[in-house]
């Protein structure tokens, strides 16, 4: 009886902690670049990490490029046809069609480019098309056709190759030819403007101005993208040794401007105690409640996240490149609060149970009221718990006793 009551007033204490951080978890949180002048590149680059460590723990997370960019139905229409006609073509495949195979195979191909080049699909779907078009090529006599399939799988997805389980072993032998044949390495260089972050492959990499060396000979699919600004994708052909450039001007969407104005007043709002309206302004343009404001100034970085309403978590550290990872890691790992001792004012609330002394954030030298703790309740739910265990295992003393004098012939 006693510990079924200490144990509810245990979950009635802890669980309202407990629930907040459990629903946090399945919150998809959007990584938003706040500088948007020359510190671009760095902050675009913290972003990229600290998307990749989030995902890591389980968290959902989104660029903000891809939670401003609006959704379009035809396109889903796109990515569907696509899957349509590449089932067609393992049908065919498996009953020996190889020349249909072919056709369907190289349809589902060239619409899936497409689809990638409106970030609508991802590479290793249209790696597994060329897979199937390759071998259905060499079974259908035309292996300089299979070679140049295959070195396009190995250039745009080189650590994906054929499933050995499908694919019989004079497949997975010309595959391997090719991959062989891709030792040799070019080089790419990227430049945007304004400076945007840069997929290849499907794969975040850094941001312009970039030169990415030692790739594969083959077709890359190099994608520019910036918040309020159209994305741009470009198809591009890297040989032997050589080097390749992609220069391109992007366009500023209609919202962009508001945008701009509004990570502006965010930054002013980041120094702050809470967030303010700039920052829900922000958070509805992102569609989210959770997001990370990312900004590299000055040789220091500083990550802010903000969820349900208020500051949750900021970390301050010198950033160089090639540092990103431990960066982000450290931001992802730390408890709340963390600031170097310039990081803060007296006037600024460093966040949970600290406060600004001399510059640093430090925890709060107030104690907090004996009322408001936890571990007060928790006595009180136990003395109450005790209180009441008593006083029925006294009143059944009591009842005994009662029945005991009224036995003839006095008590026992």
């Amino acid at each position: 009886m006693g510990m079924r009551t200490v144990g509810l007033v245990a979950i009635l204490v802890f669980a309202p902690t407990m629930l907040p951080n459990l629903a946090q978890a399945n919150q998809s949180v959007v990584v938003v670049p706040v500088d948007q002048d020359e510190a671009y590149n760095m902050a675009a680059r913290l972003c990229i990490a600290t998307r990749r460590v989030l995902a890591s723990r389980g968290r959902v997370v989104t660029a903000a490029a891809v939670a401003l960019a609006p959704k379009s139905s035809a396109q889903a229409e796109l990515v569907s046809k696509a899957l349509a006609r590449y089932k067609e073509g393992v049908e065919s495949y498996d009953g020996l069609e190889f020349k249909r195979a072919r056709a369907l195979f190289r349809e589902a191909a060239d619409i899936f480019r497409r689809a990638m080049q409106k970030k609508l699909s991802n590479a290793t779907q249209y790696t597994k098309t060329l897979h199937y078009l390759a071998a259905a090529a060499l079974y259908d006599n035309d292996r300089s056709a299979a070679s140049a399939s295959f070195a396009e799988a190995v250039s745009f997805s080189p650590k994906q190759s054929p499933d050995n389980a499908v694919f019989s072993p004079d497949v997975l032998k010309v595959y391997e030819e090719e991959a062989a044949a891709s030792a040799k390495r070019g080089s790419l260089n990227i430049v945007s403007n304004p400076p945007a972050e840069v997929l290849l492959n499907g794969r975040a990499v850094g941001a312009t101005p970039m030169l990415k060396t030692s790739l594969r000979p083959g077709n890359y699919l190099v994608t520019c993208r910036r918040a309020s600004y159209e994305s741009d994708s470009q198809w591009i052909v890297v040989q032997d040794a050589s080097k390749a450039e992609v220069r391109t001007e992007l366009k500023a969407l209609p919202q962009g401007m508001m945008y701009t104005q509004t990570l502006a007043e965010v930054a002013r709002e980041t120094r702050g105690p809470r967030p303010g309206p700039a920052t829900s302004r922000l958070l509805q343009m992102l569609r989210t409640s959770s997001a990370v404001l990312v900004s590299a100034k000055g040789g220091k970085g500083e990550a802010v996240w903000t969820e349900s309403g208020r500051w949750t978590k900021r970390f301050s550290a010198a950033v160089a490149p090639g540092s990103e990872r431990a960066f982000a890691t450290r931001f992802v790992e730390s408890g709340g609060f963390i600031a170097p001792p310039d990081a803060c004012a007296r006037s600024i609330d460093c966040g949970n149970n600290q406060q600004c002394v001399d510059g640093r954030c430090v925890a709060q030298s107030r104690t907090t009221p004996f009322y408001k703790t936890w571990w007060f309740w928790t006595v009180v739910g136990v003395a109450v718990a005790g209180g009441a265990t008593g006083a029925v295992l006294g009143t059944m003393d009591r009842s005994v006793t009662w029945r005991a004098e009224l036995r003839p012939g006095g008590t026992q």
